[in-house]
């Protein structure tokens, strides 16, 4: 791309205005972005017509003003169009900012701006502070001096794309905890190990048994988990002697840090040592900015069992009986004392 050897070709000669759009990926030795849209609109006459249409970046929870370094329309003769917006942004908000300080939310249907609201920067958006990543709205540009008709000039039809700079603003949390008291009540949750031969019990430590999730990491902007998460590290500050946690590449060494990484790649065992029935350490889990102190509790069961210990969604205030909720497997957690990741167990209905 920085060669200038990339190019964007129409298959076909149009003489109208064409909205075309590609999507792909960011790939880096480390992490691979979700899936990104790029939109291409084509405006016919490259002599009468110029368009600047750039992302803007914002940060979480801000407000960022839309100048015209990111989106302006012109031609030869005309500067002065009315956007109307037939979109709104799905994460924010648009608005006009007047001199006295005040704004004017456009949130009413066919909501409009001008050329000179952006020249002179009064067109601001303002993000809900949501943990989304992107928003898009759909606007329509005519001329503020031609009207259109037969053989008028048409609405151009323009997406814009903004992207949300994410803040690492939430602690993790843990998913259906329980409370352990030990002085002060901390949240806790239970592995379970089936142990009907009373032998040394092993279990492969998955992401499903550490349930924690970090609202800066795998909410979706509806705030709903949808996949494990990334970023965070554990440690147990205390020597146990009831169990161990290895890894599988190195089992005659106990080891007291590990990420959620390592849980999502299956990497780690935690083997049971004791005659007890039950034990419990305590732990803490960080994002790199906030750190959470939390109790896990071991119970070995003689019987072999498979349950499910989280079945509530929690619909939004203000949803409608037509608005479809994402149901995931962080919906439908089951417990298992079986040597499987938890969240491989099916629901029947």
């Amino acid at each position: 791309m920085d060669d200038g050897v990339i190019h964007y070709k129409l298959n076909f000669l149009h003489y109208s205005i064409e909205r075309d759009f590609f999507s792909y990926r960011l790939i880096s030795p480390s992490a691979v972005s979700d899936l990104l849209h790029f939109e291409i609109t084509y405006l016919p006459g490259s002599n009468t017509v110029n368009l600047r249409n750039r992302t803007l970046a914002v940060q979480e929870g801000a407000s960022q003003p839309i100048t015209n370094s990111t989106l302006w329309l012109e031609t030869p003769d005309d500067k002065n169009f009315r956007f109307t917006v037939t979109i709104p942004p799905f994460h924010g908000v648009l608005a006009l900012a007047s001199e006295a300080g005040g704004k004017f939310y456009l949130t009413g249907l066919g909501a409009s701006f001008t050329s000179s609201d952006i020249a002179n920067r009064r067109l601001v958006y303002e993000h809900s502070g949501d943990e989304s990543r992107s928003d898009s709205l759909l606007f329509l540009a005519e001329s503020l001096y031609e009207k259109p008709n037969g053989d008028g000039a048409a609405s151009i039809p323009l997406w814009y794309s903004i992207n949300i700079l994410a803040d690492n603003d939430h602690s993790p949390r843990l998913l259906s905890p329980t409370f352990e008291t030990h002085g002060n009540s901390l949240p806790s949750h239970v592995i379970l190990l089936s142990n009907g031969r009373n032998e040394v019990v092993e279990r492969t430590l998955h992401s499903s048994l550490f349930p924690w999730f970090d609202e800066d990491d795998n909410l979706n902007g509806a705030n709903v988990v949808t996949s494990p998460p990334t970023n965070l590290s554990f440690h147990f500050p205390d020597v146990y002697r009831d169990f161990t946690i290895t890894r599988r590449d190195s089992p005659d060494v106990s080891i007291h840090d590990f990420t959620t990484a390592e849980l999502n790649s299956g990497s780690l065992i935690i083997r049971y040592l004791s005659a007890k029935s039950q034990t419990s350490a305590r732990y803490s889990v960080s994002d790199g900015n906030h750190s959470v102190n939390s109790t896990l509790v071991l119970k070995t069961i003689s019987a072999t069992i498979i349950e499910f210990s989280s079945n509530q969604i929690t619909v939004p205030t203000g949803s409608g009986l037509n608005r479809l909720l994402l149901v995931t497997s962080y919906h439908l957690l089951a417990t298992t004392s079986m040597d499987l990741d938890p969240q491989e167990v099916s629901g029947v209905r």
